[in-house]
């Protein structure tokens, strides 16, 4: 929930099988795990999905479970990203499996030590983790769309070593505060969601190891047979660390068995994610063999008894995010699931808006922000080396794509290509805060650039 009322919610399931097939599933999905991925997506109704994610195959070094190349794998995963992004749902890339590395310094990917050992879960990220957060993070830095799982279910270590590096089970990790720091050394201010210890259920060290940040979630793991099966129940276990930032449910199910349900942890659990601190969550999962298990088999898209539980309760939209102007609006754009984070910056709308300038990336041309309303909005945007093609889209705060221009005017300014994006189909576009996302592409590499639009008439 934000300062001015917008509510965001999140739901939706986890894809796994890109964590113990480098193929995605090839072998049992038609069109492997990018099409489970769509009918989660468009057949489901979900708005986000999680996918787990192994940290050797992502740049293509070979493992005991298998091997691919990095472009194999890197475009499986873009494929689903883009379907996400083009069909306004979110994608949360969860490192599910890190290596059994020691040392205490990242090595060169798949020739350096540690590599080709994600093959399992381990107590947490090792040393080469920071290399895949750094690599992952320069790919989707600011897609408003992709939020990062830092690491799947620590366990095993003490909460200093969890917080700050140490000591994990037979491994050395940098702990998660260096794995956050390595996403925001990357440019990326995407969410990213930090899980606690005992599989991401415990947080009763977490205040004395904190560890805090702008656009930070929490994640929590809750299986029936585990936890039990009622909210009172789960806030014991998450209760610590909600006044930090919000929760996010990233994986859930009556038991960690196949083939099981619980009507009444159903009925808790759908009515507890989006109760006040708790922005969302995935249930595991969409698959047949993994369980818990949301499908009956591999050649089909029937579900299970939990299954048919999960697709009741997302056929339910969430409701959107929605501003109204009040008289003194304060707003608080950070923009991300839960809005829990520090602004960097809050605009003051007066009663006679001016243009100001705003700083972002790649660009050097003011645009009217907040907008008035007064005539077409326009942006130029200037690129420094050329691109197959530059697209405006603009979103909701919910992340509901509402404009999308294909058709750019351009022009050369000291030898550098502008583009003029204008936005002059407003219709009855409330006033609130947007998302203006320009993305230049060249061939299969993107660049987003992310603004934020206050319109205020």
């Amino acid at each position: 929930m934000t300062s001015s009322g917008c509510t965001v919610l999140l739901k939706g399931v986890d894809v796994d099988g890109l964590e113990f097939s480098s193929n995605g599933y090839a072998s049992i999905w038609p069109g492997n795990i990018v099409s489970v991925a769509q009918q989660a997506v468009t057949g489901w109704g979900c708005n986000i999905i999680r996918l787990p994610l192994d940290q050797d195959w992502w740049f293509g070094c070979t493992n005991a479970k298998g091997s691919t190349s990095a472009a194999a794998y890197q475009g499986m995963v873009n494929s689903i990203v883009q379907f996400c992004n083009d069909n306004n749902a979110y994608v949360l890339l969860d490192l599910h499996w890190s290596g059994t590395y020691n040392g205490t310094s990242p090595t060169t990917p798949c020739g350096g030590s540690g590599w080709g050992t994600a093959t399992n879960q381990q107590p947490m990220a090792d040393a080469n983790a920071l290399t895949f957060w750094s690599s992952v993070a320069s790919t989707y830095a600011n897609n408003p769309s992709v939020l990062f799982d830092l690491y799947n279910e620590p366990y095993g270590t003490t909460w200093a070593a969890w917080q700050s590096g140490g000591s994990a089970g037979t491994i050395w990790t940098p702990g998660m505060r260096s794995l956050l720091g390595a996403v925001r050394s990357a440019g990326a201010t995407n969410v990213c969601v930090i899980g606690g210890l005992n599989y991401a259920k415990d947080y009763s060290g977490f205040s004395g190891n904190p560890v805090t940040g702008v656009n930070v979630a929490y994640a929590a793991h809750l299986y029936g047979n585990q936890v039990g099966n009622t909210a009172s129940g789960w806030y014991g276990f998450v209760g610590p660390v909600t006044s930090f930032g919000p929760i996010f449910v990233g994986e859930f199910a009556p038991s960690t068995s196949c083939n099981t349900n619980d009507p009444t942890y159903d009925t808790n659990i759908f009515a507890w994610i989006g109760s006040p601190a708790i922005s969302g969550g995935t249930a595991w999962s969409m698959t047949s063999n993994s369980c818990p298990n949301l499908l009956q088999n591999g050649s089909s898209f029937a579900v299970t008894t939990w299954g048919a539980a999960v697709t009741t309760w997302l056929a339910t939209p969430p409701p959107n995010c929605i501003y109204t102007l009040t008289p003194t609006p304060t707003l608080t754009p950070c923009g991300y699931p839960g809005n829990t984070c520090t602004p960097t910056d809050t605009p003051t709308p007066t009663d006679t808006p001016t243009a100001t300038s705003t700083p972002f990336a790649n660009s050097d041309i003011p645009w009217p922000n907040p907008w008035d309303g007064s005539a077409p909005l326009t942006i130029q945007h200037s690129i420094t080396k050329p691109a197959d093609s530059v697209e405006l889209k603009v979103y909701t705060i919910a992340f509901r794509k509402i404009c999308e221009v294909n058709n750019l005017d351009t022009g050369k300014t000291n030898g550098h290509p502008i583009y003029t994006l204008s936005w002059d189909q407003m219709g009855n576009v409330a006033n609130g805060l947007y998302y203006v996302v320009i993305v230049e592409k060249r061939g299969r590499k993107q660049n987003r650039i992310v603004l934020k639009l206050l319109i205020r008439r």
